[in-house]
């Protein structure tokens, strides 16, 4: 009975999210030529285990939504997770090797009223009654491959998506194209399908009061993007600590949110006082680990780099395409990615560092288009750092 009773209330949560976008699901915004930049995390901290991914910054093209964002970073990250794509979205499950077994549920959770729902399924009306889980009475995980998600430690557990602190009354879908600085957080729901987290949720059940941690998640992601450079300032590392543990406290006040992105931003700000920038650039959203970035940089000497600006794509002979970028002061050298799809995901993609603003792109295949960017670069104690990228700009090669 309790599976049937789960099967219909997933079906039922299904259908209700996918009531939305029948036309956003499959008449995606067509791409421009730019990219947008948005935070993204994924967090359990309903159950006191921190994050899965803490605060990154991640540029997306146009047309992506936010199924496709958390794809691109859990992929690029090697974290695997299962779910379905039955709605022409990725309706999450779970994600694998996301729980460590050791749960601190807060308070508050377990204090939350019990809930009881009646509906039909298959002919048939099925009445069933939910309780708040606790550290010392929960339903267990039952997840493969200690995974974390459905069902875990409850029967009303799973993801929950929101964008700038906020599901839009429970009708924000995975589908939803993503708009420039949005900060997307997935959050482990463990009771209530989103009400212990904040949220409007498909229960109705009244939302926990928890602190909009909108800024504080994208201050977060800018220090994770250069993180062992940032870290060499005790002042910075220290409000980033203080602010990690904010971050991951589910029941942080407001004023205690409020406090710890006001000592970040002064930390930040005090490091780079005399400097021709205020900020560190980012080295890169999400990059593999080289060795280059294993010896650290001292803060005070990082200096902002511009962003890159692509002059022309045009196409040569034997198929190649030619790439003129704008030379940028202060630059060491140019690192180029171009690819034969928009979101330099599939197909051809080839990045190439060099200290030339020049660069001949290897051969395409006939009616192929060739999108590019480009970053700037220089290297501060053995550290390269990178400017942002510049637009896209393409080409079809004939």
């Amino acid at each position: 009975m309790r599976n049937i009773v789960k099967k219909a209330m997933a079906i039922a949560i299904a259908v209700s999210m996918t009531t939305s976008i029948a036309t956003v699901g499959y008449n995606k915004i067509q791409a421009q030529e730019t990219n947008k930049t948005v935070t993204f995390s994924v967090e359990k901290f309903t159950i006191g285990q921190g994050y899965v991914v803490e605060p990154v910054s991640v540029e997306v093209s146009d047309d992506m939504t936010i199924s496709d964002v958390f794809e691109k970073v859990m992929n690029e990250k090697g974290i695997k997770y299962t779910g379905s794509k039955d709605y022409g979205y990725l309706y999450l499950q779970s994600i694998e090797n996301a729980d460590t077994g050791i749960i601190d549920i807060p308070e508050e959770i377990a204090k939350m009223p019990s809930y009881e729902s009646s509906y039909e399924y298959e002919g048939e009306t099925y009445t069933t009654s939910y309780s708040a889980p606790s550290n010392e009475k929960n339903d267990g995980n039952t997840q493969p491959n200690n995974g974390l998600g459905e069902y875990s430690y409850n029967s009303m557990a799973g993801w929950m998506i929101s964008v700038n602190g906020d599901n839009d009354n429970g009708n924000l879908t995975p589908a939803d194209i993503v708009k420039d600085g949005d900060v997307i957080r997935y959050q482990f729901s463990v009771y209530g399908w989103g009400a212990d987290v904040g949220l409007s949720n498909y229960a109705g059940m009244e939302p926990l009061k928890v602190a909009d941690k909108t800024t504080l998640t994208k201050e977060l992601a800018k220090i994770n993007e250069n993180k062992a450079v940032w870290m060499n300032n005790e002042n910075v590392k220290t409000a980033y600590e203080n602010a990690i543990k904010v971050a991951t406290k589910l029941m942080a006040t407001q004023d205690e949110v409020d406090e710890v992105v006001a000592e970040l931003k002064k930390a930040e700000n005090e490091t780079t006082t005399g400097q021709d920038a205020t900020t560190v650039q980012p080295t890169t959203t999400i990059q593999p680990t080289t060795a280059e970035t294993t010896v650290q940089a001292t803060t005070t000497e990082i200096q902002t780099l511009g962003k890159a600006t692509v002059n022309s794509v045009k196409k040569v002979k034997a198929g190649k395409a030619k790439i003129s970028i704008k030379k940028i002061a202060g630059a060491e050298g140019y690192q180029y990615k171009y690819s034969s799809t928009k979101n330099f995901k599939k197909g051809t993609v080839i990045v190439k560092t060099t200290k030339k603003n020049v660069l001949i792109t290897k051969k395409f295949k006939k009616n192929q288009k060739c999108y590019v960017k480009v970053r700037a670069y220089k290297t501060v104690n053995k550290v390269r750092v990178y400017g942002k990228w510049s637009k896209v700009k393409s080409v079809k090669i004939k």
